[in-house]
């Protein structure tokens, strides 16, 4: 699948990408609704995604940029894979890494709409792997080129922060203010306050309610429980709820997962030698569950929380739950598409991706704040 032509793939993702590249090569904001210059598509992301892709969509026309950025995405997903596998080799996961990605449903709608997912989980995995070998201006960097791709790395950034880990933050620092800087050159710094003022704002509130039905996050389950359309049949009809409800468990997903933080701190001895791939993959879970928006393409880079969460011993209990997980969110889109045109399911059906994450969250959760014996693998920085 993953190997097969890109001709048989919608895109549906790269050509916003291709539309907004085109956009701010002409001069034209993409982030003003009247009139939109985007064709009833809407661009979320940074300024900066789209004018990394200037060179290729000024080289190249439509097709052959598109087949450039499926065939790099491999490239990509296969690099990042191998240096996984390769960190582990000593470990009995190695088959399970090379699998994961093949048979992760995500990974293969990433490929089909054309999402930024697949580079995002280099460079996030890229940022750990750099950490883990003592390079944190590296590992810094890579998570401040993440953050002006998709904003949710950011809080790898604060962990890091929390952590007291200063190569990190540096490096982060030193990137991100230079791509900051970049994004003002290429476009009028216009641009870049409308994308925090109007679309990072609205996307944040409002999530994208049409399509709240494959929304694995928060917000996209505040809505299946209290909204009511041609798909979703709601636990009650009460929009008014909505951001009670979304209020209610984001303080249960920061006040429980940084409870688990402060005990995993606790029960370590030495602070910079602590559980940090535990507690790396809790605060991206976090980062990515917290968001107004988690479609199934946008999941890659959950396989380096799997990954890092089977690598760490667990029981075989806890590693039959995971794979429970892995399963939903493996069904999830094939399960939504498969329905009829005219189906309304209950919305604990449509809520399969969102079970998945929590079950996950939960496993994690568990086993940071139940850890007990430093990491050895961590490189200590000076």
């Amino acid at each position: 699948m993953l190997l097969a032509t890109e001709a048989g793939t919608v895109q549906y993702d790269f050509s916003i990408y291709h539309r907004a590249t085109e956009c701010f090569m002409e001069g034209v904001t993409v982030y003003t609704s009247d009139p939109s210059p985007m064709q009833d598509c809407a661009y979320i992301y940074p300024p900066f995604t789209a004018q990394m892709m200037i060179p290729l969509v000024s080289n190249y026309d439509y097709w052959d940029a598109r087949r450039i950025w499926y065939q790099a995405n491999i490239a990509l997903l296969i690099i990042t894979v191998a240096l996984l596998s390769y960190h582990f080799r000593h470990t009995n996961y190695v088959r399970i890494i090379w699998m994961l990605p093949l048979l992760f449903t995500p990974t293969i709608q990433n490929f089909w709409v054309g999402q930024v997912a697949v580079l995002l989980f280099f460079l996030i995995s890229g940022a750990w792997l750099a950490r883990k070998r003592g390079w944190g201006d590296i590992s810094g960097g890579l998570l401040a080129i993440a953050t002006w791709i998709k904003i949710f790395p950011i809080f790898l950034l604060i962990y890091a922060i929390w952590r007291r880990d200063w190569q990190v933050v540096r490096g982060g620092l030193l990137v991100g203010f230079s791509i900051l800087f970049l994004q003002m050159v290429i476009s009028p710094p216009q641009y870049l306050w409308d994308y925090f003022t109007i679309q990072l704002s609205a996307l944040l509130l409002q999530g994208q309610e049409f399509l709240f039905s494959y929304n694995a996050s928060l917000l996209g389950q505040s809505l299946r429980f209290f909204v009511d359309n041609d798909y979703n049949t709601p636990l009650i009809n009460a929009p008014q709820y909505v951001d009670l409800s979304r209020r209610i468990m984001l303080l249960i997903l920061f006040s429980v997962s940084g409870f688990a933080l402060y005990r995993s701190y606790r029960n370590t001895a030495e602070y910079m030698r602590d559980h940090y791939d535990l507690e790396y993959a809790l605060v991206l879970l976090v980062a990515m569950w917290f968001g107004p928006t988690l479609w199934i393409s946008g999941m890659t880079p959950l396989i380096l929380v799997y990954i890092l969460f089977m690598v760490n011993e667990v029981s075989r209990v806890r590693l039959f739950l995971v794979s429970i997980s892995i399963a939903l969110l493996t069904i999830y889109l094939p399960m939504l598409y498969g329905r009829s045109a005219d189906a309304d399911w209950a919305w604990w059906i449509h809520s399969v991706g969102f079970f998945g994450v929590l079950i996950l969250w939960l496993l994690l959760v568990w086993q940071v704040a139940n850890s007990s014996q430093p990491d050895e693998n961590v490189v200590t920085q000076a």
